[in-house]
């Protein structure tokens, strides 16, 4: 949907998001790449494996900064403040 008007939905808070994206990995069907193409190559170009995503995912993490919502899109774009299978801190998009 890419649309401009309408009622903006709510953003997820930080333990809804998290309910979300656990239960999201629990039932992934693809097992060897969960994640997206797009994804995949967005953290690769920032250094992260996926193994990396998954961890930081799965440990506890909290908001980098306030969701901000895409009215192009037409979705909440969220920033996670987590940490790499190393212990690094980083923040994913």
């Amino acid at each position: 949907m890419t649309s401009t008007e309408g009622k903006i939905p709510p953003p997820l808070s930080e333990e809804q998001l998290r309910k979300l994206v656990l239960e999201a990995l629990d039932d992934a069907a693809d097992f060897e790449n969960p994640e997206t193409f797009h994804a995949l190559f967005g953290h690769l170009e920032r250094g992260l494996s996926t193994d990396d995503v998954l961890h930081g995912l799965e440990e506890e993490w909290q908001f980098d900064r306030p969701p901000a919502f895409n009215k192009f899109h037409w979705q909440w774009k969220y920033y996670i403040d987590t940490v790499n299978v190393d212990g690094a801190r980083f923040s994913s998009s």
